[in-house]
């Protein structure tokens, strides 16, 4: 987003298909006390539009537009959005350093899982601002990488090597969220304004770590192997299956969410 290095080697549906899953409630519960019926909200870095076309199903009366640097992705947007017929939601090629609108446009902008792997999250933060209107609210969540942990313990390492090195982008921080306040601040907004929250993913059931599994070893298959990885891809893949088959596996990971207001 920007310059988009996360899909370093172009559109890739592997990795389009582990965001797929997201959806409002599991993914911006933060913040729904603030979409009403007649809400106008972009979604900045809107992926495959999972959340997208949730969004757009919550403001029957307001519209709301989601965009990302990749065509690839906005087609996948635009066909969830004709197979539910909504018409209030727009798919657009472009950046999150340099939106396109003007100013006060927005009630609502909203950026998951997007700051942590840009280049210059400050500048993307600056123009969100920017667009959102007086009185409106810019909202962001972003997982803290580093803060995965695995059970049973024998997994962790190969797991979070995983999402730490091999599923990262070139400019991906492992500890994303934590200074998304610090950034805020520097943008212009007021620290009584700014509301801290977190939340966690954690996967625990047999049916989700089926599902998550599969999905991460799809996406593995696509990753380079170098000579001077700590493990494999099969020793990675491996451990994905002996997670996913042990009843008592969990994985958790932890989230910093922003509410911004205007």
């Amino acid at each position: 987003m920007g310059d988009n290095f996360y899909y370093s080697k172009g559109f890739q549906k592997e990795i389009s298909d582990t965001h797929s899953w997201r959806n409002v409630e599991n993914s911006l519960h933060f913040m729904l006390k603030h979409i009403q019926e007649s809400s106008s909200i972009l979604d900045v870095g809107c992926g495959p539009g999972t959340i997208t076309v949730d969004l757009a199903s919550r403001v029957p009366n307001g519209k709301i537009i989601g965009i990302d640097t990749f065509a690839d992705l906005i087609r996948q947007g635009q066909s969830k959005a004709l197979e539910l017929n909504l018409k209030n939601i727009t798919f657009e090629v472009a950046s999150a350093t340099s939106l396109p609108y003007k100013d006060d446009s927005f009630d609502i902008v909203i950026a998951h899982q997007v700051l942590l792997h840009l280049a210059d999250p400050k500048a993307a933060f600056e123009e969100m601002r920017r667009v959102v209107k007086p009185g409106g609210v810019v909202c962001c969540k972003d997982a803290e990488l580093d803060s995965m942990f695995v059970s049973p313990l024998i997994l962790e390492a190969p797991i979070r090597y995983y999402f730490l090195e091999k599923a990262a982008g070139k400019h991906t921080s492992i500890k994303g969220g934590r200074d998304n306040k610090a950034i805020a601040l520097s943008c212009g907004f007021n620290d009584e304004n700014i509301k801290v929250t977190c939340s966690t993913w954690c996967f625990s059931s047999t049916h989700e770590k089926a599902w998550f599994s599969n999905m991460h070893k799809q996406r593995l298959s696509k990753i380079d192997q170098y000579d001077k990885d700590s493990f494999t891809k099969d020793e990675i893949s491996k451990a994905w299956d002996r997670w996913a088959n042990d009843s008592g596996a969990v994985l958790v990971l932890c989230h910093v969410e922003l509410i911004c207001t205007k």
